[in-house]
């Protein structure tokens, strides 16, 4: 362990994430490739299996398998009167380049106007949910997720969208790098910008 912290101290940060990344992934012969010169250099066999082979204790963290007949994410729209942004927000969603998602559009009351749109949003994977009365957005939030049936919850305003690699770069994250939350930058457009 001495020895290992030693070879910690003498590496960068770059390469330390390096080394952890390649070693979680159980990619040895990329971690003995990317650490060799410095381990021929200052270290003997011993200090590289101990790199390269974790302890006994070391918990691997395993990703539940998930059921094919269900989405891995559920997409979250609330929608209050944005009848004329919700087809934008939808489509950005349903052109994804990950598809293993649905869509549930959240109305809490909103205007004819906005309901009109509503009932003839007619788009892929996406269910549309017309309430009763008036509700406020995190209300209807809160109403999608008891509903949702995936694995992954994004939630999306209806004035919002995200651009096409968006879902595939978060389930990335959650999937591989042990994240419990993946949330967007922010680009304004239109007035905004």
């Amino acid at each position: 362990v001495a020895r290992l912290r030693d070879l910690v101290q003498k590496l960068t940060w770059q390469r330390t994430v390096k080394a952890v990344s390649l070693l979680l992934r159980g990619d040895l012969a990329s971690l003995k490739m990317h650490m060799g010169q410095l381990i021929q250099h200052s270290f003997n066999q011993e200090v590289l299996a101990a790199l390269t082979e974790p302890p006994a204790e070391f918990l691997i963290r395993q990703q539940e398998v998930w059921p094919a007949s269900q989405p891995l994410i559920s997409v979250i729209i609330p929608c209050y009167n944005y009848g004329q942004f919700i087809a934008e927000a939808v489509d950005s969603v349903v052109g994804q380049t990950f598809q293993n998602f649905e869509i549930l559009v959240i109305d809490g009351g909103s205007s004819e106007d906005t309901l009109k749109v509503l009932r003839n949003l007619d788009r892929p994977k996406t269910h549309i949910y017309l309430r009763s009365g008036r509700h406020l957005s995190g209300d209807n939030r809160n109403f999608g997720i008891s509903r949702a049936q995936g694995k992954y919850v994004c939630c999306l305003d209806a004035d919002d969208m995200i651009r096409p690699t968006y879902l595939e770069k978060a389930l990335f994250l959650l999937e591989t790098q042990d994240f419990d939350l993946a949330s967007t930058s922010i680009q304004c457009t239109g007035d905004s910008s």
